[in-house]
């Protein structure tokens, strides 16, 4: 399984909570112009969206820098602590002035900041238009009309325990 396919698995348990409604819309500005981050700056901003999108890369279907990613997590940080905003900025330092070689080498080195950075990028992704509607093909308003259970053969053996003791 490539990482892509990974990526997409984990994507799908996201929509669980999300069936009902989608993410809030990251803020437009009132003066309808451009974009700008809520928490980080400028340099920052791109910063996270490189780094988002070396964990979902465009391939045959767009990557995190199309799906806006950064922005996501500039709102999800908005929404969050002063010490978790500092804890981010702290992790993208480590990451500023690297080469794109320097930094994926660093990505793989894990830690808690890639983990915080992996699972906003994945929830922003997955979230966005790019993610649910592109590339995972969800068409909303959709239902099961079947559903066969667990296929597993160890499963389709399974009789409950007896309860009595």
């Amino acid at each position: 399984m490539d990482r892509r396919e990974a990526l997409k698995r984990v994507g799908t348990l996201a929509l669980v909570p999300v069936l009902g409604a989608f993410h809030p819309l990251v803020p437009v500005p009132q003066d309808g112009g451009a974009w700008r981050p809520l928490v980080l700056d400028a340099s920052e901003a791109a910063l996270t969206a490189d780094l988002a999108e070396l964990i979902i890369p465009e391939t045959d279907t767009p990557g995190a820098k199309k799906a806006n990613v950064h922005q996501y997590i500039d709102w999800k940080l908005s929404e969050d602590t002063r010490a978790r905003q500092d804890k981010f900025r702290s992790g993208l330092e480590a990451f500023a002035g690297l080469d794109r070689s320097e930094q994926i080498a660093l990505l793989k080195n894990g830690g808690a900041f890639f983990d915080e950075l992996k699972s906003l990028t994945i929830e922003g992704y997955y979230r966005s238009k790019v993610g649910m509607i592109e590339e995972l093909g969800f068409e909303g308003r959709t239902f099961v009309t079947v559903f066969d259970g667990c296929t597993h053969d160890e499963h389709l053996n399974w009789t409950p325990s007896d309860s009595k003791g």
